[in-house]
């Protein structure tokens, strides 16, 4: 590696770093308002984090794709991968539970007895759940947008050969939306409320819009999702 692209890959590891932390923190508040607003029964509050998640998340996944993929001489050329960057959803993945291992040292250490309470636990959960729903739901359309076509998302400015190759990574089962649902899940421990449920149905559904969705998926999610507001609507417990 040459030292303009040494100089560029530490850049972007600090910026992946950067926004890993401030989806985070985002979520972190937003659980803490959320349980804020429960406890006083104030008026409805404003849904920021949505917004500033998806935004956040739109760009750590243009940072982990110019990591990832760099352009060549040849512009009618397909680039190859940086074999020293994993593929997108994973790369994604792993940037939020370095985030996850270092909150929890954090707090650990904030605490006198050594333990977290289990309403930080909570938070903390929620957090990471919410950072990771939000990087792969941002992540197509944010990738997977044709190129000069401004519809629902503005399109990353990188090479239109880094934004092929990727697509392309992303159109494959093992690597894009069957490996993004199969992430989300664990992310809950596999247990599902009513908003882990959401997001992964408003996942399924981004993903929807760019790539087809196999059968096993529909039945992994949609069918899941399902299964979870039945037992909402009955008053039973999932």
């Amino acid at each position: 590696v040459d030292e303009s692209q040494g100089e560029e890959q530490i850049k972007g590891t600090l910026m992946m770093f950067s926004l890993a932390v401030a989806m985070y923190v985002a979520a972190f508040r937003d659980f803490e308002e959320e349980h804020q607003h429960q406890n006083q029964h104030d008026e409805a509050r404003s849904p920021w984090a949505n917004a500033v998640l998806a935004e956040l998340g739109s760009a750590l996944s243009v940072t982990m794709l110019r990591l990832r993929y760099r352009p060549t001489t040849d512009k009618q050329a397909t680039p190859s991968p940086d074999p020293s960057c994993p593929p997108l959803i994973d790369a994604l993945v792993h940037a939020i539970n370095i985030v996850k291992d270092s909150a929890a040292v954090y707090l650990t250490n904030q605490q006198a007895g050594g333990e977290i309470p289990s309403l930080l636990q909570d938070a903390h959960h929620y957090a990471i759940h919410r950072s990771i729903a939000a990087c792969l739901t941002s992540l197509p359309e944010t990738v997977l947008l044709p190129p000069g076509q401004d519809y629902m998302h503005r399109i990353p400015s990188v090479d239109r050969g880094c934004l092929r190759a990727a697509s392309m990574e992303l159109r494959c089962n093992e690597t894009g939306m069957q490996k993004a649902v199969t992430v989300l899940m664990q992310s809950t421990g596999n247990v599902y409320d009513d908003s882990s449920a959401s997001r992964l149905l408003g996942m399924c559904e981004a993903w929807a819009r760019y790539v087809a969705v196999p059968i096993h998926v529909i039945d992994e999610s949609v069918g899941k999702v399902a299964l979870q507001f039945m037992h909402i609507s009955k008053g039973t417990p999932a």
